[in-house]
């Protein structure tokens, strides 16, 4: 892991620099890059910097070109991507845009590897914080928690890029991801854990965690008990553990509703998107709302997509976009039919760009835990619970008229309902890409296959049509990656 070591020795100061009000008193820095802190203090304000809730700009645009919700359309695809471009390939589906980047490409390994510089000072705040100075053992063991709970997230990331979907059949032998708990920049020649061995490690995080976290979330950068349990949740449902994971969701809402040191609601579009409103239109589009102010937010974890902002290079596809409703606020007021800085139309119908959200928030947020309560109350039928979790976000992006889930919905349909409703909630976001990683072998989706791709000639037809086949579900390792790695296995 050589070069992941010398990004995180070379941004490591920098990063806690731009994080941490320090003084020479309380960071030293060893000609290895090591970071010390001393005081319990020290531990706290690492969490509070602006780059622990950032994921950087690189995965939020793979995952956004690879999502089966995208399409693309010239001049716009060329210009945008040379024919060397990983996003190109990702969006095409092919081995070399799966990789972390190559070692000319210093930016995409820095924006790649970011989570790693987060599993570091996670792991350092872990393995060191109840030997600091000056604190509470109490604090002491909120901060480690805090710290577990945070990694957690970061693994169920990693083991949902380099993984195939978890398998309960198969998860044993599988591989996953390495498991690293500690913080050593020189740390090298790691192996691969089973995806049973990543996830099981996933929630030994949460649920050791979950008991020692606030309640009272103080500011969504930092990880709360709600977030937790929210996220455990979701781990549950990938694993297809669906009453497990609906307790977690449940006491997760029960936990933020007692929560009043920031505002945890959903918007109501019908409201925010009109004049004054804080979604109503601006020069780019409508008004963009900081993840770390989005009232939405539950655990931020932003990340940058300019997809989602002004670029026409990746856009929703026809199909997707005859998902809505006619007043469904999602694709009424963020997306348009135009590219950036034209009035002309696509001459594809139904194809749109999406605008006004420059960042977007990958942690957790309560549109994902209503739609996940959704489907875990689907799948163990309780329909009545399903459709009233449905209807309450419904009609805070639509007319409320327009609001009420199909009547006479069998068990298999509402559960296709809810994920047609994940597919307009988190349009061209790259949700939708770890949606059909999930379903990829669920018998209820089968007749979704094959997952398609359309590039589109500037007059609209057809240029060239790609299909995602099994094995481009996981992204590869990069050669560089394999070398300091040796025993380390790619994905084929």
């Amino acid at each position: 892991m050589k070069h992941i070591n010398y990004i995180i020795s070379t941004f490591l100061i920098i990063i806690l620099v731009l994080n941490i009000s320090c003084s020479d008193e309380f960071l030293e820095v060893t000609p290895k890059g090591v970071v010390l802190l001393e005081s319990t203090n020290d531990y706290d304000l690492v969490f509070n910097g602006s780059t622990l809730g950032s994921g950087g700009t690189a995965a939020a645009f793979t995952f956004a070109a690879r999502s089966v919700d995208a399409c693309a359309i010239e001049p716009h695809y060329s210009s945008g991507f040379g024919e060397a471009d990983p996003d190109r390939a990702h969006f095409e589906w092919t081995p070399d845009g799966l990789t972390l980047g190559n070692e000319e490409d210093g930016f995409r390994i820095l924006q790649r590897m970011r989570y790693l510089q987060h599993l570091y000072l996670y792991n350092k705040i872990i393995n060191e914080v109840l030997e600091s100075s000056g604190g509470s053992e109490a604090f002491k063991n909120e901060l480690r928690a805090e710290a577990m709970a945070s990694r957690a997230l970061i693994y169920f990331k990693l083991i949902n890029w380099y993984a195939q979907p978890y398998n309960s059949a198969t998860a044993s032998s599988d591989l996953g991801f390495p498991i690293i708990t500690e913080s050593d920049v020189n740390l090298g020649g790691v192996t691969r854990a089973s995806t049973q061995e990543v996830y099981d490690f996933i929630i030994n995080d949460l649920t050791t965690a979950i008991p020692l976290l606030k309640t009272s979330i103080d500011q969504r950068l930092r990880m709360s008990k709600g977030a937790a349990q929210a996220l455990l949740g979701e781990v549950y449902v990938y694993m297809n553990r669906y009453d497990e994971a609906l307790l977690q969701l449940n006491d997760a809402l029960t936990t933020l509703a007692s929560s009043t040191a920031v505002p945890v609601e959903l918007y109501d579009y019908n409201v925010t998107t009109l004049f004054g409103g804080v979604h109503s239109g601006g020069f780019f589009g409508p008004n963009f709302v900081d993840p770390s102010e989005n009232t939405e937010g539950v655990y931020v974890k932003a990340e940058t997509n300019f997809y989602a902002f002004a670029a026409s290079d990746i856009l929703l596809s026809p199909e997707t976009s005859a998902l809505f409703g006619a007043s469904d606020l999602r694709l009424s007021h963020w997306f348009v039919r135009t590219p950036f800085r034209s009035f002309t139309q696509f001459p594809v119908p139904g194809a749109y760009r999406i605008t006004g959200r420059a960042e977007q928030n990958t942690g957790v947020a309560l549109p994902k835990i209503y739609l996940l309560m959704a489907e875990c109350k689907a799948r163990t039928n309780d329909l009545s619970g399903a459709i009233a979790d449905l209807e309450f976000l419904r009609r805070h992006r639509m007319d409320p008229a327009d609001a009420p889930v199909p009547t006479g919905l069998s068990q298999d349909e509402l559960i296709k309902f809810v994920f047609d409703e994940r597919a307009r909630e988190f349009a061209l976001t790259g949700q939708t890409w770890f949606d059909t990683r999930r379903v990829w072998n669920d018998p209820l989706f089968q007749d979704k296959k094959p997952y398609t791709h359309t590039r589109y000639n500037e007059d609209g037809s057809v240029e060239s049509t790609f299909t995602l086949t099994e094995e481009r579900l996981v992204l590869q390792f990069s050669e560089k990656f394999l070398q300091d790695n040796p025993d380390l296995s790619n994905n084929p």
